[in-house]
């Protein structure tokens, strides 16, 4: 055994302890960023209306803001991916808060549609590395035993932060006749308090490779990732599931309020959904540990997704509550496995941020078409037709998801 491959087998059984005050503090800091990127990520959900009504836009121009976060980190993820495996966290995560207010403010303050998608742009940006940074962190900083549940608890997190702002800022804007730009104004205190706590506990020694790892992956192991056909797999596999449940869902509520649910119904009744994922999630991500298998548990997330678009349309709106159980339970795995399987396909912790930096820009490349094609479909053929074509997407997403057999 050469000393390379013996430093790859030493780090690859490398574990990292959770008992440590310090380690504690840090993944205290990396779940309460997790829970603000939950509103961040999900804050134009309960907006839809009131964002169109207030730029006079139709449904194909709102697509163009339903995806604008993915554009700055399809550009910049890749080379953020390699910057933050040499910079101390605490220091990749100010720049990703820096991106995050910038594009939080310029949305608050504009009146122009133009200006307002570019805040969205940069908003995502932050976000969407502050969601880089936290997940490769935990990757590297839990056991390996234990990746499965903490990978899916920060992916939770997130959607608790989905849940609180539907409800909220559902209730601000039709009980008490607030503006959206009010609402946002109240996330950006939240980031705020956020920002402060990563600073001040988060200690300038810890990367994003763990606490217990110095050997330094060379040029060939970092290039085997882009040639590896399970990274390309779930990738594409993800830019399916974005397509078809995290861009679809911006239009969800609506889609209930033209089935005749009254707008406030609509959005508590949407919100179940998330609320049930936030156990469900947990509940994969403890399976996966104990049944050592993360592809399944994928694979059953995409197929049963299908059922839940169909039911979707199918069901009498009385009957909706059904479609919120399936879609709220089984299709619940897919962004975690999706983060938790990065040290299955790397041969070093120091490559798990690029592993998923690779992963985001190829899903979220492809979001973004898919998105802009959603809200043009939405338009011009409807939500029932659009609807079974993000189930054919579905599909695919889960055979891509079958040959990735790199994966257990």
């Amino acid at each position: 055994m050469t000393n390379n491959e013996a430093n790859v087998s030493k780090t690859a059984n490398a574990t990292y302890s959770l008992s440590g005050i310090r380690t504690k503090m840090v993944l205290a800091a990396i779940t309460f960023c997790m829970f603000v990127l939950g509103f961040s990520m999900f804050k134009l959900l309960p907006m839809q209306t009131a964002i169109m009504r207030y730029f006079k836009i139709e449904v194909s121009a709102y697509g163009y803001l339903n995806t604008a976060q993915n554009w700055f980190v399809i550009i910049f993820t890749v080379p953020f991916g390699f910057l933050i495996r040499k910079l101390p966290c605490k220091w990749s995560m100010f720049l990703s808060f820096v991106l995050l207010f910038a594009g939080s403010l310029l949305q608050v303050f504009t009146s122009n549609y133009i200006l307002f998608v570019i805040g969205r742009m940069l908003e995502g940006g932050g976000y969407g590395f502050m969601a880089l940074i936290g997940h490769s962190l935990t990757a590297n900083l839990v056991s390996p035993k234990r990746i499965g549940f903490w990978v899916s608890f920060m992916v939770t997190v997130g959607m608790l932060g989905q849940v609180i702002h539907t409800r909220v800022a559902s209730f601000m804007m039709l009980e008490k006749g607030m503006s959206f730009q009010s609402v946002f104004l109240a996330i950006i205190i939240l980031q705020a308090v956020c920002f402060v706590f990563w600073m001040a506990v988060v200690p300038g020694s810890v990367r994003v490779t763990g606490r217990a790892n110095d050997a330094k992956p060379t040029r060939e192991q970092t290039m085997r990732i882009y040639r590896n056909r399970s990274c390309w797999y779930v990738s594409l596999a993800l830019a399916f599931f974005n397509m078809a449940v995290v861009s679809f869902s911006a239009y969800v509520i609506h889609y209930l309020i033209m089935r005749g649910m009254a707008p406030g119904a609509a959005a508590t009744t949407y919100s179940y959904t998330s609320l049930l994922g936030i156990v469900s999630m947990l509940v994969f991500g403890w399976l996966s540990d104990r049944l050592k298998t993360k592809r399944k548990l994928a694979v059953l997330s995409f197929f049963s997704g299908i059922v839940a678009l169909v039911l979707l349309v199918k069901l009498p709106i009385e009957a909706i509550m059904i479609y919120v159980l399936v879609f709220g339970t089984l299709p619940r795995s897919v962004a975690g496995m999706s983060s938790a399987c990065a040290p299955d396909l790397v041969e070093l912790p120091a490559d798990v941020p690029v592993f998923n930096s690779f992963k985001n820009t190829v899903s979220q490349l492809l979001g973004v078409f898919g998105g802009i094609l959603t809200g043009y479909l939405l338009q011009f053929i409807g939500y029932d037709y659009t609807i079974y074509f993000l189930c054919v997407m579905m599909g695919i997403g889960g055979l891509l998801w079958v040959f990735a057999k790199e994966i257990p």
